[in-house]
């Protein structure tokens, strides 16, 4: 995610310098949705904080925009776009609303809003919010219906009418009706006693739903004409069931008929393998598996709800299963190909296509195969190909660690930067493109990767490897990923740094003062510096303190270890220059531990730089903030690399 480089070369290098940085905050298309008729799209575009809805309907023709500043919203984030019928659409907005005292208490607040078209397609001509709390159920694209769900003792469904919302007029008058009325009984559709935690539908009708009868006690209960009546049962808290039962089983999807339905193991939301529950006979068939890998989402047919695949994620790449006589046809691929969405009389997909060195583009695909669509994801971005990524791997203590080494095509490389993602338990990198990487390959970098253990998109036991080793075996994973590719003979004599944000930003302090023969710079964003500066954090709740504590080891009962495997104690005259990138309202890391890592440096007379940014929090999302830590991050890069001394690489 960084990039180096000798001065006197990087403007030879890189004479396209603007263009590389311009990709960092690069404008984005995403919340890419296929009309009901399946000749159109609707989309975001955003950039920073920035989000604008669009409709496009051929090559040429595209809406103008609706911007979501006009909504006046504070903070919220575009959660969610659908279409719900040729002139309306639903957006979601999401902001995290922080408890008091008591991170427990912290919730999404969700606030729904209907836009409508102009019959030309030309404008958006109205908006108005959704204000009754439940969520969004279903779409019955059919009649242009929003099905709202509604969860309590007694949970509902009920089928909204939108140009009735919207065309009700504005008032704030004590008796007014919220939503024009419609969440009212008159269009309720379904209710059952219990707390729903998923609806199922058929014909665009609630047809099932799985709720929760008492605390401990989950059910399935289906409806038809004659009413409703009990499939399965659950008692919570048992045994956990070591084994594929029906007891182990649960629901993900409706087959369609009557007692079947698609079901994946409960106990390993990694396992690959999908079932068919029968549950009026009490039998259920496996249907596909893929040991290491993990259902993102079914593919099901819009017109009888045959199963048709599934999007999976398998050793760190996303695909399709498509089934066919049961047989398993997951390719692992560094370049990404997947269905997003089909139009509901399944003539047109739409389909996302991504590599290594294209940045990735949304299709229309008929049913004859032909493309009739395009929408790039960055669209004011060169997609000609400037850099190649490999993916490699080592084995360590009985894991596999895979990595990848994006480099520039056609020139020779001036340094090398080892990028390391946060999270760090479930995030990872992929051998798709990478904006972070693409950057500073632009500037003549080669970028490593690393998906350490603990890392998503491997596999159940490859994330618990990752328990209780923060600054042990994920530290030792990047480790010995870099030496494995300086041991590359092109790559053997380059300058090396590290950086990271977040979990990466602690993970390349450490690394960088702990093996100052290997790292000559470091840079820190949003970073953990203090190990017991995190632990003594109040507005903790009890289950993530928990929950850290695991994550930490045996060193989160001891302080003093907890220091000594913090940066703050590690750092050392023997280090090299070291960057700090902090927000100052940063409620994840609080910018104490920039104040704490930079006061420690200087006291020892390293060269350390602290760049803090006002109003920012932990991911550096307000207008231009990203330029600024990017610019901030190159040029400290540039330098570092520049002052290496001849030798530096003889101790490796």
């Amino acid at each position: 995610m960084i990039r180096i480089l000798l001065f006197a070369l990087l403007m030879i290098v890189f004479a396209g310098k603007g263009k590389a940085e311009s990709i960092i905050d690069a404008t984005e298309i995403s919340f890419v949705r296929l009309s009901p008729d399946g000749d159109q799209l609707a989309y975001a575009k955003q950039k920073d904080s920035i989000s604008e809805i669009y409709v496009k309907h051929s090559e040429t023709r595209i809406s103008q925009p609706f911007n979501l500043n006009q909504l006046k919203l504070n903070k919220h984030r575009l959660q969610n776009l659908q279409w719900v019928n040729k002139r309306v659409l639903l957006i979601e907005l999401s902001q995290e609303v922080i408890g008091i005292g008591n991170l427990e208490n912290t919730r999404s607040q969700i606030k729904r809003y209907l836009l409508k078209i102009s019959e030309d397609q030309t404008t958006f001509n109205q908006f108005k919010e959704i204000e009754s709390e439940g969520w969004i159920s279903h779409i019955d694209a059919e009649k242009g219906r929003i099905l709202f769900a509604r969860s309590s003792r007694n949970s509902s469904v009920y089928s909204l009418n939108p140009d009735t919302i919207l065309s009700a007029p504005s008032s704030t008058g004590k008796f007014r009706l919220i939503d024009a009325g419609e969440v009212t009984a008159k269009n309720k559709i379904q209710t059952t006693n219990g707390y729903v935690v998923r609806w199922f539908f058929h014909n665009n009708q609630p047809s099932a739903a799985l709720k929760f009868t008492d605390t401990k006690v989950m059910e399935l209960s289906q409806f038809n004409q004659q009413g409703e009546r009990s499939v399965y049962t659950w008692k919570l808290g048992e045994e956990d069931e070591p084994t594929v039962s029906l007891d182990s089983l649960i629901p993900i999807g409706y087959n369609g008929t009557k007692d079947r339905y698609y079901a994946t193991f409960k106990e390993n939301d990694y396992n690959q393998t999908l079932y068919e529950i029968d549950y009026h006979s009490h039998s259920f068939t496996q249907l596909e598996t893929h040991s290491d890998g993990k259902i993102i989402k079914l593919i099901q047919s819009q017109i009888n709800h045959e199963l048709i695949g599934a999007t999976v994620i398998n050793q760190g790449r996303i695909g399709d299963i498509y089934f066919s006589n049961n047989e398993n046809n997951f390719e692992l691929s560094d370049q990404l190909s997947v269905e997003i969405a089909r139009s509901p009389n399944d003539t047109h997909t739409l389909r996302y296509t991504e590599a290594s060195s294209h940045p990735g583009k949304f299709s229309i695909i008929d049913k004859n195969g032909r493309t009739t669509l395009q929408l790039m994801r960055l669209p004011h971005f060169d997609p000609t190909p400037y850099s190649q990524t490999d993916s490699r791997f080592i084995n360590r203590d009985g894991q596999r660690i895979n990595y990848f080494q994006t480099y520039p095509r056609n020139v020779a490389p001036q340094g090398l930067l080892v990028l390391i993602h946060g999270g760090p338990i479930g995030a990872y990198d992929t051998p798709y493109f990478d904006q972070q990487a693409e950057f500073f390959a632009r500037q003549g970098l080669v970028v490593v990767r690393v998906n350490y253990r603990g890392s998503g998109g491997y596999g159940k036991a490859f994330l618990e490897a990752g328990k209780a080793e923060w600054s042990t075996g994920m530290l030792n994973d990047i480790l010995a990923s870099t030496q494995e590719t300086l041991n590359t003979p092109r790559f053997k004599h380059l300058p090396v740094c590290i950086g990271g944000f977040s979990y990466g930003g602690y993970a390349a302090a450490q690394l960088a003062a702990t093996h100052p023969e290997v790292f000559q710079c470091a840079f820190s964003a949003a970073g953990v510096s203090d190990l017991n500066l995190l632990m003594q954090d109040t507005s903790m709740s009890r289950r993530q303190f928990n929950w850290l504590m695991e994550q930490l080891g045996d060193a989160a009962n001891e302080p003093e270890m907890l220091y000594r495997l913090s940066p703050v104690a590690s750092i050392n005259q023997d280090m090299g220059p070291l960057l700090i990138i902090h927000g100052s309202k940063d409620e994840r890391a609080p910018v104490e531990h920039a104040y704490r890592l930079h006061n420690n440096a200087k006291s020892l007379g390293l060269p350390v730089t602290l760049v803090e940014l006002a109003d920012e929090d932990h991911y550096f999302d307000l207008p231009g903030s990203k330029q600024k830590v990017f610019s901030a991050i190159s040029d400290f890069l540039k330098n570092a690399m520049q002052s290496r001394p001849k030798d530096s690489d003889t101790n490796r």
